[in-house]
């Protein structure tokens, strides 16, 4: 049974932004960004209520209200559109939401780093191609919301090839009467259903024996100090780097270098790395885990044969484990080793450890 929040709460918020699009607020900078929410895969999330104030009280729509998409920190449209007219720098946030496997309401109102934001969606793009080769005038264009298990909410900047957390805050537990917030269905028959139709037995075994992860989102937030080095053929030029990480946030480097310097970083789950030989472009995209299904959901947006084509907690891949076998705040190394044959080797370096990350799904094409 597919929830639908109430359509009072709905039409009133579209009738305050509306109220608010028509007004003019021109003593107050404004630029042209896009907003969305996103949750875990497997721990579906609910929202009733997720707005952004400005700080003069004007209203900034989140977009996806309703069942939030996942997976965490890239999450897109699901119930209303919003516009993409320019809105002010935000100031609070406002959550409220059903946590479908904790069965659970939370709400919250947060302080957000408006200062941070005017400074990120300031920032002139640098890069020269990016990994779709287009021009971007500004760094960031999109404010994103996560929503986790246990009242987690997490704020990214993002834009092309590049994702920063802005933030972490805690939502609290709240009572609600089911009717004053749905229009359809009991609590009772939204909690059977979900056992029975929309859970994996592995969140079903989870959700009856009370060992829901709560605190998985906060592991993957964990950083370590590293650098990454590209290894490429005799005469091969590496074009970029990019990175994409467990705990969301994703960077890409553009400045036609093999290396880069060290710095605090969540552990990546993705890398794809465009390289140059005899004239000819070359693409290699490595997947931190086991699997076709993994790659396939990444790159071909299919959840392919499997039920759980993402691995179920990343802190337990070998790349993780490596990271954290490293001694805290000595630089580490993440080296790639790519052959004019194809193939990808990686290793995570520590002054005189050097391990072979060996559980890696990788593979690279001629474009």
């Amino acid at each position: 049974m597919r929830k639908f929040p109430n359509l009072k709460n709905i039409l009133l918020i579209i009738y305050n932004i509306v109220i608010f699009s028509c007004q003019q607020h021109s003593s107050m900078k404004r630029f042209k960004y896009n907003t969305g929410s996103s949750c875990p895969s497997y721990y579906g999330i609910t929202t009733y209520e997720q707005i952004m104030y400005s700080d003069s009280d004007e209203m900034i729509m989140i977009d996806g209200v309703g069942s939030l998409r996942s997976p965490w920190g890239d999450g897109g449209v699901t119930f209303i559109k919003n516009s993409p007219s320019e809105n002010p720098v935000p100031k609070i946030l406002k959550l409220g939401y059903y946590s479908d496997t904790e069965d659970q309401f939370y709400e919250g109102e947060f302080q957000l780093p408006s200062q941070d934001i005017e400074k990120f969606l300031e920032e002139k793009s640098t890069n020269s191609g990016g990994k779709s080769q287009n021009m971007i005038e500004h760094k960031y264009d999109r404010i994103e919301i996560g929503v986790a298990l246990g009242g987690m909410i997490v704020v990214w900047m993002k834009g092309e090839g590049e994702q920063r957390e802005l933030g972490k805050y805690k939502a609290k537990i709240v009572k609600h009467h089911w009717q004053d917030i749905f229009d359809n269905g009991t609590r009772e028959e939204e909690v059977k259903y979900n056992l029975e139709k929309v859970f994996t037995n592995k969140v079903k075994e989870e959700v009856l024996n009370k060992t829901l992860p709560i605190d998985l989102w906060e592991k993957y937030r964990e950083k370590f100090s590293w650098n990454y080095r590209v290894n490429v053929p005799e005469n091969a030029i590496v074009n970029s780097v990019y990175f994409n990480m467990i705990n969301a946030e994703a960077e890409t480097n553009n400045q036609t270098t093999n290396a880069d310097k060290p710095s605090k970083r969540a552990v990546p789950y993705q890398a794809e790395i465009i390289w140059t030989l005899n004239g000819k472009r070359y693409e290699s995209r490595i997947i931190f885990a086991e699997g076709e299904n993994y790659y396939n959901t990444i790159y071909k947006g299919t959840i392919a044969s499997s039920d759980n084509p993402y691995p179920a907690d990343l802190t337990k891949e070998e790349t993780f484990q490596n990271f954290k076998k490293m001694k805290p705040d000595h630089p580490a190394e993440l080296i790639f080793n790519l052959t004019s044959n194809r193939e990808i080797g990686v290793n995570l370096k520590q002054e005189s450890i050097n391990v072979n990350i060996r559980k890696i799904t990788g593979k690279t094409f001629q474009q």
